[in-house]
């Protein structure tokens, strides 16, 4: 397991209301103006219903999916994220570890398509029958992408397919409010135009790569947010097949040159003659 991973028992949720499963993550994303994107598959959708219930949900909400076949996934989720071209795990146990590497993957991945402060992902099983002799009980991965991340490995005492879906849907949600709150605590919250996955705005261009421009607020980022959103932003590029990645960085961030010339990056032009000023590395 994962080092932004930790381990929880199922707890018992009774059926019933959505909106009190969400209302403290949505009290904790409105209070620092931030959004928020979903992609499940255990829960069926149940966490975007929560948060969507509670009034007010514009103010937070952005969009999410539900991918319940891994094999059928590229359909909504993209060719990136499909299941079909990964070996079939040998036995639970790696069954179970491929289910963080999932999540954590598409939370992060998502959440730099999309552009929300915060990105849920969430993918299990919850019984009552499953594809591996050696798990008997409902599991899930849940990963919270965003200026704090962590994940849970979530084991249920019981395979009863209804009260582990509300079980996982709650967990999710307190993690994200978990993670919410820790961030404003550590004066890390930033408004949805401003946070970390904004600081990249992508296109593709004709020849099948990507042109990246560096928004000028990044100037008041530190270089090791720069760098550790640059690097998840990499990975999701190269995963996608981009061959050529173009990185325009405004001159007024000047000292985030250096970060990106350390992740295989070079300087290919410096344009002082338009406002704002770009140095452009590829």
């Amino acid at each position: 397991m994962g080092p932004l991973f930790r381990h929880v028992v199922l707890p018992f949720v009774q059926p019933g209301r959505l909106a009190p499963l969400a209302q403290k993550a949505a009290e904790a994303l409105k209070a620092s103006k931030q959004t928020v994107a979903v992609f499940e598959a255990t829960t069926a959708g149940l966490i975007q219903a929560a948060l969507q219930a509670v009034p007010g949900a514009s103010a937070y909400g952005t969009c999410g999916a539900v991918s319940y076949s891994s094999g059928k996934a590229a359909a909504v989720l993209g060719v990136e994220f499909s299941g079909a071209s990964r070996p079939k795990p040998p036995d639970g146990a790696a069954y179970k570890e491929s289910k963080n590497i999932w999540t954590q993957s598409l939370a992060r991945g998502k959440r730099l398509e999309i552009g929300p402060t915060w990105c849920i992902s969430e993918s299990g099983a919850c019984g009552p029958t499953f594809n591996y002799p050696d798990v008997t009980k409902g599991f899930t991965s849940i990963f919270v992408s965003g200026p704090v991340e962590k994940g849970l490995f979530v084991e249920s005492p019981h395979n009863d397919r209804e009260l582990n879906m509300w079980g996982y849907t709650k967990l999710a949600l307190d993690l994200l409010e978990e993670c919410v709150q820790e961030a404003a605590s550590l004066s890390l919250k930033q408004p949805a135009e401003d946070a970390a996955s904004q600081l990249f705005s992508a296109k593709e261009d004709r020849f099948g790569g990507v042109e990246v421009e560096v928004s000028e607020s990044s100037a008041t980022t530190s270089v090791a947010a720069f760098d550790g959103d640059l690097r998840r932003a990499l990975v999701f590029w190269q995963a996608a097949g981009k061959q050529s990645i173009w990185l325009k960085i405004p001159l007024c961030s000047s000292s985030l040159v250096r970060v990106s010339s350390g992740q295989w990056f070079r300087i290919s032009s410096c344009k002082a003659r338009v406002r704002p000023a770009y140095q452009v590395v590829a």
